[in-house]
């Protein structure tokens, strides 16, 4: 029997709404319906603005990024941005304890705690990962 998909937070999401839906989701055989132009143009849009706010907070000095996808090397590396006190934005940040992974838009610095803030760019994507 094959595997059921991971939980994503888009599965998570339609299980609050219809736990039979979210079933059909993990489910090896299920294929989502094609988007609409509607939906592919919000998407479209939602792209563009992440693209915008991302490239405007790579302009600042302070801001480090996350460019690793293994799971392991990059919760090492966003550990390693969040150590340095002159780091006050952290771009695609991963917290990974096995099995439980977590990947941010931004964690912010917060002055003067020296506390960090979770943000999430709102955007939309025809596929998650």
């Amino acid at each position: 029997m094959p595997a059921l998909k991971h939980l994503t937070k888009r599965i998570y999401l339609a299980g609050t709404r219809c736990p039979r839906l979210a079933w059909h989701m993990r489910q090896p055989s299920y294929s989502p319906p094609p988007p609409s132009s509607f939906l592919s143009f919000l998407a479209l849009q939602g792209q563009r603005f992440e693209d915008y706010a991302v490239s405007s907070l790579k302009k600042m000095d302070t801001t480090r990024e996350v460019k690793s996808r293994s799971p392991d090397e990059a919760a090492r590396e966003t550990k390693e941005h969040m150590s340095d006190p002159s780091v006050s934005v952290v771009l695609q940040p991963t917290f990974y304890d096995p099995p439980y992974l977590a990947r941010g838009d931004v964690v912010r610095r917060v002055p003067p705690s020296g506390s960090w803030r979770l943000e999430e760019v709102k955007s939309s994507s025809l596929s998650s990962y």
